[in-house]
């Protein structure tokens, strides 16, 4: 009877054993990037780039890269992009892009925790898309907010960085518990019995049983060992997409070092912002020939033309005043006090020649602008630079919402001012008491 039961489970207790081994082993260590890998990565946008905590150590720990953060704006090159501009104009730092389609202010939250002293006091740019606190009301007048997509979270997330988080937590903090509520709504995080029980104590207010912490440190071990390993392979796939790529000139990652280098030749030999807004006007104006609204011909074509009627007015009764990402936001505000960053907030326009077709008011866009504003100003973050009212500029805007040509010579100008400026973040005033409340939610 032993002999048939060891003969049943003894594979399985060897594949444990096995994997164990593998998992744990030392020569599972984590890789050591080049720096070319390094500056290859600081224009992939992958999501296995964007999860990987031993590329983001690495990445930090070299003063040159700027943290470049927003979502999928950042995925609009062209000539003047600020990492093209960073690379024709030979500049001492690098821009390294945080985000793509989908990542909002958790998923940058989780992003900047799993750093520690690689991030502390160092300069960031952050893009704040007015998309993200969007809030409609429903057929009963009931306001409704979105918020990050659940799908998009589950995407942008890893475990490793929620063990990591829910390892560290204070129950007693009003960040943790509110944290750990917001958690509870997303499927790919309480899957796990153990975790929803966790987060619902934390949610209290409460420290977690020990039995739950003791679950959560071997998951918070296991799983770094398992990004350890297998994030090699995710890399060699990174490598293999820009060998097809360089072969077979066809893009698959948002930028291929063919295009930078195509890219760069279309720029003046030598850095002038008059010349490059110039330059940038005329691109743009041979660029979007095809309708009036100063949106690229190709996106236009693809994703508006035959639906041209169908988003008249569409955006009528849409809000972003009342979104709970604001209350998310306020999370990642938390991350850069306690990291002493001094941050270069940039507040995106909307394409006001469309939001006019799309009936989006632009009394609400500014309305939106200060809100922000004040959430950033009255807790000692002052350098903030709002782009509302430019949505109006020809070429501003690659098409209705994401910066274009002359968008990116702006920023890239305002990006210029900040790195020069000595000015040091200030002694930071979070307010955690009424910028995670829902009566902020309400505030015009």
């Amino acid at each position: 009877m032993r002999k048939q039961i060891l003969k049943a489970v003894g594979p399985l207790l060897a594949a444990f054993f096995l994997v164990g081994a593998l998992l744990f082993s030392p020569l599972n260590r984590a890789h050591k990037y080049t720096s070319k890998e390094l500056d290859s990565f600081a224009i992939s946008m992958q999501k296995g780039i964007f999860i990987s905590e031993t590329i983001k150590r690495q990445v930090f720990s070299n003063k040159k890269y700027l943290p470049l953060m927003g979502s999928s704006e950042l995925s609009r090159f062209d000539p003047f992009h600020p990492s093209i501009l960073a690379k024709k104009y030979n500049r001492d730092y690098t821009p390294f892009l945080i985000g793509s389609v989908g990542t909002q202010s958790l998923t940058h939250y989780f992003y900047l925790n799993e750093l520690g002293k690689e991030i502390a006091n160092r300069k960031v740019v952050f893009v704040i898309s007015p998309q993200w606190f969007e809030c409609k009301k429903n057929k009963q007048g009931k306001i409704v907010s979105k918020g990050i997509a659940k799908e998009a979270f589950a995407e942008f997330v890893s475990m490793e960085g929620i063990y990591q988080w829910t390892k560290s937590a204070e129950p007693s903090n009003v960040q943790t518990q509110f944290l750990a509520r917001r958690l509870l709504e997303f499927p790919s995080i309480n899957r796990s019995d153990n975790m929803k029980e966790l987060l619902i104590s934390l949610g209290k207010g409460d420290k977690p049983a020990k039995y739950l912490q003791f679950y959560n440190n071997f998951q918070y071990f296991f799983t770094k060992a398992e990004d350890s390993l297998f994030e090699k392979e995710a890399m060699s796939m990174s490598v293999g997409i820009k060998l097809f790529e360089y072969l077979f000139q066809k893009q698959i990652s948002p930028i291929s070092t063919v295009n930078v280098k195509q890219m760069k030749k279309k720029l003046p030999a030598n850095y002038d912002n008059r010349e490059l807004d110039s330059l940038a006007y005329q691109m743009g104006k041979e660029e979007s020939s095809q309708n009036s609204f100063w949106i690229n011909n190709k996106f236009y074509n693809k994703n508006i033309r035959s639906k041209i009627k169908e988003y008249k007015n569409f955006q009528a009764k849409t809000s972003y005043l009342h979104g709970i990402e604001y209350n998310d936001f306020q999370l990642l505000l938390n991350l850069f006090a306690k990291n002493n960053n001094d941050v270069l907030f940039i507040i995106q326009p909307v394409n006001q020649r469309w939001a006019k077709h799309s009936g989006l008011r632009q009394s609400m866009l500014e309305e939106f602008a200060s809100k922000i504003k004040r959430q950033l100003n009255s807790q000692g973050f002052n350098n903030v630079v709002n782009y509302v009212d430019r949505g109006v500029e020809p070429y501003f805007m690659n098409d209705a919402i994401h910066l274009g040509k002359r968008g990116w010579v702006a920023l890239d100008q305002d990006i210029t001012k900040f790195l020069k400026s000595k000015s040091k973040p200030g002694k930071y005033k979070i307010n955690n008491k009424k910028f995670l409340s829902t009566k902020w939610l309400d505030e015009d």
